[in-house]
């Protein structure tokens, strides 16, 4: 998350650069202030560049960064066999995409 005065410029410049992103609008808790904020989930490699983007548009952003454990839809990543649910680990994943592989020919 991105907090800025400049969020429009920051926001702007994150979707030219082919970021998705969520505006938001809040309110500050303790000077109740309206705060607007720019919500963007990047891969770690790309981290960096968001945050020099955002950077050098307002050098006194605050961006939070978490760690997110899954991400799905909008261009990211999705299981949808039911057969999927229930991995518990990347040999399980590694073995489900073998056989669909050797189902398909691929080898």
């Amino acid at each position: 998350m991105i907090f800025s005065k400049d969020i429009e410029k920051i926001n702007e410049k994150l979707l030219q650069l082919g970021y998705g992103t969520t505006v938001m609008h809040a309110t500050g808790g303790y000077m109740q202030a309206p705060q607007d904020l720019v919500f963007c989930v990047v891969s770690n490699r790309n981290l960096n560049r968001v945050k020099q983007a955002a950077l050098a548009i307002d050098n006194t952003a605050f961006i939070t960064i978490s760690n997110v454990s899954e991400v799905n839809g909008n261009g990211f990543s999705t299981w949808f066999n039911d057969e999927n649910t229930n991995l518990r680990s990347l040999n399980d994943m590694k073995e489900l995409s073998s056989r669909r592989n050797r189902s398909e020919g691929k080898l």
